[in-house]
Parts: C-alpha cells; sequence; structure tokens
C-alpha cells in the first residue's frame, strides 16, 4: 500500500508540474552566429513561465556543446529583460534562472510578445548565439 500511494503522489505533482509549465514559451533553437568562435553543434533551449500569482516571469536557460569552463551572459527579451550568467562545465555545457517582473511573455490582450535570447561571453559584446520565438 505504501508504494502505491507514493506512486500516486508522485503521479499527481508531475501532472501539476505540467498543468503548469503547459503555457510556457519556449525559444528551443538558440544557435550560433555564423561568426561565432563556438561549435557548430552548439545549442540551447530556453523557457519562460509566467506565474500569476506572484505576477513574476521564470526564465530557464541551457547551453550545450558551448565553450568549455567559460562564462557566458544571457539577455532574454520579452516584455522586460532578464540576465542571466551561465558557467559551462567541461564538456560545454551549463544552465542558470533568474525571474522577471510581470509577464514577460504577453501584452494585457494575452497577445504573445516576441523572445529574443542572445549570448555573449561574459564581459565581451560579440554576440555568440541567438535565438527567438513570436518574432515576424
Amino acid at each position: 500500500m505504501f508504494k502505491f500511494n507514493r506512486v500516486v503522489c508522485v503521479l499527481l505533482v508531475g501532472s501539476c508540474v505540467a498543468i503548469a509549465y503547459g503555457k510556457a514559451v519556449k525559444v528551443t533553437g538558440i544557435t550560433p552566429t555564423p561568426e561565432s568562435p563556438e561549435s557548430a553543434d552548439a545549442d540551447g533551449m530556453a523557457i519562460l513561465n509566467y506565474h500569476p500569482g506572484q505576477d513574476l516571469t521564470e526564465v530557464q536557460v541551457a547551453l550545450t556543446g558551448f565553450m568549455p569552463y567559460t562564462d557566458y551572459k544571457v539577455l532574454v527579451s520579452g516584455a522586460g529583460v532578464v540576465n542571466i550568467i551561465i558557467t559551462t562545465n567541461a564538456a560545454g555545457n551549463g544552465s542558470g534562472h533568474n525571474t522577471g517582473v510581470g509577464d514577460m511573455t504577453r501584452d494585457d490582450n494575452g497577445d504573445p510578445f516576441c523572445i529574443v535570447v542572445e549570448v555573449t561571453k561574459d564581459g565581451e559584446t560579440d554576440l555568440r548565439a541567438d535565438g527567438s520565438v513570436n518574432c515576424s
């Protein structure tokens, strides 16, 4: 009976998380710019999830295949701007998160904002990678 209760609890929590993140905005293609010294296989993803009760947007970013042991500054912009510093590991992978005030993903009418993600090496201005969603 104890195992059954744990399984039910895990399924219930998983369902709640799926519902909470169901309306998240995802930037699935953060790719190196042509001039970037990053590997052509480098990639990244950003997830923006608005929490209405707190009036905050949680922003999570993951980078894979970038330069190892390097600090990157990630600028995520929509209705607001969030900065995240990510330090990659030996494999060039890293992740980070931060929060922005208000709903960065949609305007007052519920229309989606253009979300842009820009990655630079920390302390430099040259764009290393970028991606966007809902931009025309």
